[in-house]
Formats: structure tokens, C-alpha cells, sequence
């Protein structure tokens, strides 16, 4: 499966996009300074375990389709491959509501859409919901992890993320 992002960039890119050790990454290439801060910052933010790694997996992709992230769209974390999700629950993230998923991962799915589309409003209403299925520090960490995966989005909202980016696996 490939996406293409069939925009042009909004600012130069340069031919060179990647850091020293070889991430592909646009801050570095402008404000190396700030890019370092954001790799110390997103490494801070790292989940607590709290959430498994199927749903941290599904809440990822959901933001990335969100927020029209190409590159994030494409990428499978190895955790959540060991923990049981394939293709066919990834595809489930576009339409969960309609899909198969537990209603554990829907609830957390909704969470990231409040984050996302209701820009950081959660109801009261989903937020007793939430509590029904998941714990409190199971919330806290959807919240940390729809943060720290808005990180790479000034990307998106540049253009500067990839135009071409196949499915990749990546530990």
C-alpha cells in the first residue's frame, strides 16, 4: 500500500533532510537546536506502559489519519505486531465505530478524536464513558501519547513530511 501527499511544500525543502545519525527530519535542517529539544521532549513523553501496545498502536494511526500525517499512516511498531495487530485491525482505525474492535480500543479511539477534532475538549459525558473501560493512568497516557505524536505534525501542516512513503515496519 503507498500514500501519496499530493502537496507541494510551503517552505524550501532542502535536498538534505536528515539529522546526523540519519533521521529524516525538516527541524534539523532549519533549527537544529529545536530539533534536538523535540527528540528530548518526545523521548520524556514515552509511554509508562500503562496502555498496551495494540491500543497505543491504534491511537497512533488514528491521529495520524487525522491529521493527514503520510508518514505516520504508514509506519507498524513491532510491539503491537507481537501483540496481535494486523492489517485488518489497522484498518479498522478509518471507521472503528462501525468496526470489529473492542469496545476497550473504541473508547480510546474516541479519546484521541476529542484530542484531535474536539482540540483537547473531552465531555463529561466520554469522560465517565472512558473510565468505565479504561484506567485512570490509561487515560493519562492516551493524553501524553496524542501530544507527543502532535509533535511531528508542524510537518504536515509545512507540507515538509514525505510525498511517498510505503508501509514500513519499523521495533
Amino acid at each position: 500500500m503507498k500514500v501519496l501527499n499530493q502537496r507541494a511544500p510551503r517552505i524550501p525543502v532542502p535536498d538534505d533532510l536528515r539529522t546526523p545519525d540519519g533521521t529524516l527530519d525538516p527541524y534539523a535542517a532549519y533549527q537544529p537546536e529545536i530539533s534536538a529539544g523535540r527528540y528530548a521532549l518526545v523521548n520524556a513523553a514515552a509511554g509508562s506502559g500503562a496502555l498496551d501496545a495494540v491500543t497505543t498502536e491504534l491511537v497512533r494511526l488514528r491521529n495520524a489519519h487525522l491529521q493527514g500525517c503520510v508518514v505516520c499512516s504508514n509506519l507498524r511498531y513491532a510491539s503491537a505486531r507481537r501483540a496481535g495487530l494486523d492489517e485488518a485491525g489497522v484498518a479498522q482505525v478509518w471507521n472503528y465505530e462501525a468496526g470489529t474492535l473492542p469496545e476497550r480500543q473504541k473508547m480510546a479511539l474516541r479519546l484521541a478524536d476529542a484530542f484531535v477534532i474536539g482540540m483537547g475538549q473531552v465531555s463529561s459525558d466520554l469522560s465517565l464513558q472512558a473510565r468505565r473501560y479504561l484506567s485512570e493512568d490509561e487515560i493519562t497516557e492516551i493524553g501524553i501519547a496524542m501530544f507527543r505524536f502532535s509533535l511531528n505534525k508542524v510537518r504536515v501542516a509545512m507540507h515538509t513530511d514525505a510525498e511517498e512513503f510505503s508501509i514500513k515496519h519499523v521495533d
